[in-house]
């Protein structure tokens, strides 16, 4: 009894002494210094999903507001620690802020080595979301019949990605890639059959039948994605031109994103890690 009495109190003093540690390491990732990075921009470093604020402000008409700024504080792996909103339309402070600590980012690094970082970033002030006629979303019935397409024709951005991919039922998927800088040349892989279901799922969470065809902003030297889904004769295209200012759903970068996904699944399945990082680099890129 005795000895089991002092294991019980040793093994407390234990876990109070992890407990402990744990507080200490806590507290010392606030205590260390919040540095500017040697590559502040947020955008070389995001990662995720690119949240916006759908918002119908008096002043949007004359883009008098577009972005909330924001002051962040990113720790070493990259989540957010803290967030103020410093300009922009005070009502969407709170929203911004929100928004901002749900954001990941890449390591930010001084001197070769990652650090907490001060970094100054935006979140974008976009219309209400604008929706074509509601249609049922197709039932797929020959599997042979599915296709998916994204394309990213070339523009002036000399480090972006410029490429087409076709994914078809059967986990088929042809890359051809237009950039010389980022990725050139033909490919072919394939998925498998599950992820091609999560293809179709993003594709059917996206209400993708009920979408316009085309939200082109009135402006030049923007990327165009052009997208597209076929099943048993069904054919329904997208077009996105900076289509987040003129009231396109948020759904569509997830299918697009979803797309440039299985693409660099495909490379990693085929040992193409280099191509799989570089396109995973220059998609980075588009989000600022």
């Amino acid at each position: 009894m005795i000895c089991l009495s002092a294991f019980k109190a040793m093994r407390s003093l234990v876990s109070i002494a992890l407990v402990q540690l744990v507080c200490i390491a806590a507290l010392w990732g606030q205590l260390e210094p919040a540095v500017v990075p040697d590559q502040p921009s947020a955008g070389l470093n995001y990662l995720g999903k690119y949240d916006v604020i759908h918002a119908n402000l008096p002043d949007q008409a004359n883009n008098r507001y577009e972005w909330v700024t924001l002051q962040a504080i990113v720790r070493r792996n990259g989540t957010v620690e803290s967030a103020t909103a410093t300009r922009g339309p005070k009502e969407l402070f709170a929203q911004a802020q929100e928004i901002e600590l749900r954001r990941r980012f890449k390591p930010f690094e001084k001197d070769g080595r990652p650090v907490r970082a001060s970094i100054e970033d935006t979140v974008q002030i976009v219309p209400l979301e604008q929706w074509g006629t509601k249609q049922p979303f197709p039932r797929v019935s020959n599997w042979d019949s599915l296709r998916f397409t994204l394309n990213r024709p070339p523009w002036y951005c000399e480090d972006c990605p410029a490429y087409s991919v076709e994914v078809w039922g059967d986990g088929r998927v042809l890359f051809h890639g237009i950039h010389p800088a980022v990725i050139a040349g033909d490919y072919q892989g394939a998925i498998s059959h599950d992820q091609v279901s999560a293809l179709l799922n993003s594709f059917r969470q996206a209400d993708y039948f009920s979408l316009r065809d085309k939200y082109v902003l009135s402006a030049f030297d923007l990327d165009t994605v052009k997208t597209s889904m076929t099943v048993d004769g069904q054919t329904k295209k997208v077009v996105d031109y900076g289509g987040l200012e003129v009231g396109m759903p948020e759904a569509v970068h997830a299918v697009e994103g979803a797309m440039d996904e299985a693409v660099i699944t495909t490379f990693r399945s085929m040992g193409l890690s280099q191509q799989a990082e570089l396109l995973q680099t220059a998609l980075n890129r588009r989000h600022y």
